[in-house]
């Protein structure tokens, strides 16, 4: 379980009217922990994640533990009790609000044509993050939904082939990317290919070589191809390709001179 950085209940003593739970989530097993009791709760703005599961205290349900699907554009609206007092059925713990991601997390995965023989490297790999509103008190209003989010890297190069250098980003439930690269070197042949893959995480791992790899699903959804000054780009969409939990570019090059000016910029959304 992760260290939770901000409690509900200074909130509450503060007077604000909602309580933001905004980190980093480490694993699909993350529990965060909501220890006042919520008239509403939405997806915030900057969540990556787009499912979560929230657990209550309900004498009335199966072993006293009341469960709800929180969802990009599917709110929670009612009140949820967090009971301090009250302790879950079997445990110690009190009846706080809990809630866990339902979108899987694996912030170790490779892709399958990932050769450490190559020298192959994760360039990136942002960090996920829950952002979860709880309404304290009668909302007016819900936030309007996931906003935008950019990845930009003013800089990428990468070795001799065949290494190959990558980019594995959050996309759980976004419906569009634009993915732009533009090859600014003129000091010689440095021609650029990004493959651009959809990847479902899936749970444990393969027993077949390379063993220990995640059994996710890796679809291509295109290439892009960039010689000297030239500019290209990747449309991708729910509607065409589908919907993916993670976006992998694999960069690679025709060339061996160190590039500091090319750019790589991805930009991914809830809208078409």
């Amino acid at each position: 379980m992760p260290i939770q950085t901000r409690q509900a209940d200074l909130s509450v003593q503060q007077g604000h009217e909602t309580f933001r739970l905004f980190q980093g989530v480490q694993s699909s097993g993350d529990i965060f922990e909501v220890n006042a009791s919520s008239k509403a709760f939405c997806v915030g703005p900057q969540s990556d994640l787009c499912s979560y599961r929230l657990s209550f205290f309900d004498k009335q349900a199966g072993n006293n533990i009341e469960e709800m699907d929180l969802a990009v554009g599917n709110p929670i609206i009612g009140r949820t009790d967090a009971k301090l007092a009250t302790s879950y059925p079997l445990t110690a713990l009190p009846a706080r609000i809990l809630v866990t991601p339902n979108d899987l997390v694996d912030n170790a995965f490779l892709p399958t044509a990932f050769t450490p023989a190559n020298l192959d490297f994760v360039f990136a790999r942002p960090l996920p993050f829950v952002d979860i509103i709880s309404y304290l008190s009668e909302p007016a209003g819900f936030a309007p939904g996931r906003a935008d989010r950019t990845f930009f890297y003013p800089f990428i190069t990468v070795g001799i082939a065949p290494q190959a250098v990558y980019f594995i980003l959050p996309y759980y439930g976004r419906r569009y990317a634009n993915i732009s690269v533009v090859n600014r070197n003129t000091s010689g042949v440095l021609d650029y290919t990004l493959d651009v893959l959809g990847v479902n995480l899936s749970a444990g791992t393969t027993f077949s070589a390379p063993a220990g790899r995640s059994k996710a699903s890796e679809k291509t959804l295109g290439v892009l191809s960039a010689a000297a000054g030239v500019t290209d780009d990747l449309v991708i969409t729910a509607a065409a390709d589908g919907m993916f939990d993670l976006l992998s570019i694999r960069l690679t090059a025709a060339g061996a001179i160190l590039d500091e000016d090319s750019t790589l910029r991805i930009v991914v959304s809830d809208r078409i």
